[in-house]
């Protein structure tokens, strides 16, 4: 009985997790939407994420508890982990559409190369500095 408890509580987690990250994209597609703002609904989502994460924050800080909640953490892990899947289809197109990859292909090397060579050591460099916060 306790653990038929155990594993419900286990779904229940991991379903609050991925609908928190779904109402977030929801939300954020419903934003772009109204509000024409120009920029893709999962970084739109992404930041509404980080509002809900920050406010949870304040929140559970307050009782002492750690503010990602269990099942977002596990759902949020697991995609990570498997990150490399969601670029086959990506690549899969660009073998589909190679006549618009050799009319365009220049251009995003252009653009992709030097964005990549910025968000890399920008992304390592926050990293250190908040594992510096979080270990002093």
């Amino acid at each position: 009985m306790r653990r038929a408890l155990a594993g419900t509580k286990i779904i229940a987690g991991l379903i609050g997790g991925l609908s928190t990250l779904i109402a977030c994209l929801l939300a954020a597609a419903w934003l772009k939407t109204i509000s024409g703002f120009p920029a893709p609904a999962p970084v739109i989502g992404i930041l509404l994420l980080v509002l809900v994460l920050v406010g949870l924050k304040f929140t559970l800080k307050l009782a002492g508890r750690d503010f990602v909640p269990t099942g977002l953490h596990k759902v949020a892990t697991f995609l990570l982990r498997h990150m490399a899947l969601f670029f086959i289809p990506v690549l899969v197109l660009l073998l589909d559409q190679t006549a618009l990859l050799h009319q365009y292909g220049l251009i995003l090397l252009l653009i992709i190369v030097p964005g990549t060579a910025l968000a890399l050591p920008l992304t390592a460099l926050l990293f250190l500095r908040l594992m510096k916060k979080q270990n002093a």
